[in-house]
């Protein structure tokens, strides 16, 4: 069963210049961590992040396999956030979030928006060595 458009986000934000895919996946699993989202599924342009303890719950099959199962919560079906790359041709990537309209697809946009503001000033401010090279090249 599908969700009703609008109960889902579907937000496209800015990772402004200089900012690349390694950098913008980079954000998107640290907001996601940030939240309590685990990695899912990866491609090359596309991150899907599940809610729950997957570390925990490896370490615990791993420790007591009958009971891993027994104590395992159910998945909720739809709380998932999916996060994809697009090229915004010269004005660099976008990331395309699609999330159900809760407190975690909320949180997930909010945490990345601050990570990918940070990122753009990393990119835009140089190094110290990087300032150093520049000014001797002047």
């Amino acid at each position: 069963m599908t969700m009703p458009s609008n109960s889902l986000l579907n937000i496209r934000l800015p990772c402004g210049r200089g900012v690349d895919d390694e950098l913008a996946m980079r954000a998107c699993s640290e907001a996601a961590a940030e939240v309590g989202l685990t990695l899912g599924a990866r491609t090359p342009t596309s991150l899907v992040f599940l809610p729950g303890a997957k570390v925990t719950r490896s370490l615990l099959r791993c420790m007591a396999p009958g009971l891993a199962q027994a104590l395992e919560p159910a998945t909720r079906a739809g709380a998932g956030v999916a996060a994809e790359l697009l090229s915004r041709g010269g004005d660099g990537l976008a990331i395309s979030i699609m999330s159900p309209k809760e407190a975690s697809g909320e949180a997930f946009v909010s945490a990345l928006r601050a990570r990918l503001q940070r990122a753009k000033f990393e990119v835009a401010t140089p190094t110290g060595a990087e300032a150093a090279s520049q000014d001797q090249q002047r």
